[in-house]
């Protein structure tokens, strides 16, 4: 019985178990290299990469929310294509920003990102007042996304993991000890609150459409509590970078 057991075994077995020792030296190999190294090696060339990604999948969103918003005459659909536009050419800003901190060290650095970050700040709050009247339109108008089949379980299951993973990128992001990341990250972390606010006046136009008060009770909280959110997350980051820069200046 011994025989046919071992037989069977190199039969079977044996060509996974190369197959599966060829493939962990492919990527041994892989994550070896110069290229995986720069882009994938250290927690900051990790994030950076992200938000490549993530700059990259924000205006092809708020392309899709102007083209979709003028073809179907939607006030609501161009002013959220507008905010993500924005939102994304604050990532590139961001991106530029730290493209030239790479070029300083030490307590300089710290300085510059910590302007960056401020400035960030101000940029966001000053997004939250056209913000702020986008969600106050489409309270007053009714306004709301409509999804069709499908779509809109995958787009709550999709803005329910960004929201979440926003959340968590926020706090990794600080330990790295760069506030230009953390600004991009916050951003992120905006972005996935209203997306989060376009999804509930879809899920409601979809399973309430005739509970007009519930609808308006609904967004009138969330969209009060995002308009809310977004400004106190921008006086907390100007506030943090005042403190963390006169910190930096006093321990010369």
């Amino acid at each position: 019985m011994g025989k046919p057991k071992n037989i069977l075994k190199k039969i079977f077995c044996q060509p996974f178990s190369t197959a599966a020792n060829g493939a962990k030296r492919i990527i041994e190999k892989i994550k070896n290299s110069k290229i995986w190294q720069k882009y994938f090696g250290a927690p900051q060339s990790k994030i950076k990469t992200g938000l490549y990604q993530g700059t990259f999948v924000n205006l092809i969103y708020a392309a899709f929310r102007l083209i979709t918003g003028i073809l179907f005459s939607s006030v609501w659909f161009i002013s959220m294509g507008v905010y993500y536009l924005v939102s994304g050419c604050m990532k590139i800003l961001l991106l530029v920003w730290y493209g030239k901190a790479d070029g300083m060290r030490g307590r300089d650095r710290l300085v510059y990102e910590y302007n960056r970050y401020s400035e960030t700040a101000r940029l966001l709050l000053l997004l939250d007042v056209p913000m702020s009247g986008m969600i106050l339109l489409m309270i007053v108008t009714d306004a709301g996304y409509v999804y069709s089949g499908c779509t809109i379980y995958v787009s709550a299951i999709y803005t329910l993991y960004m929201a979440v993973i926003s959340a968590v990128n926020v706090v990794k992001t600080r330990r790295l000890g760069s506030p230009i990341f953390s600004a991009a990250k916050v951003l992120n972390f905006t972005s996935a609150m209203m997306s989060v606010l376009g999804l509930q006046t879809a899920m409601i136009s979809a399973f309430a459409s005739a509970n007009k008060s519930l609808r308006f009770v609904c967004n009138a909280v969330t969209g009060g509590i995002v308009g809310v959110a977004v400004a106190a997350i921008a006086i907390y980051m100007t506030a943090y970078s005042y403190k963390a820069k006169k910190k930096l200046f006093s321990a010369e």
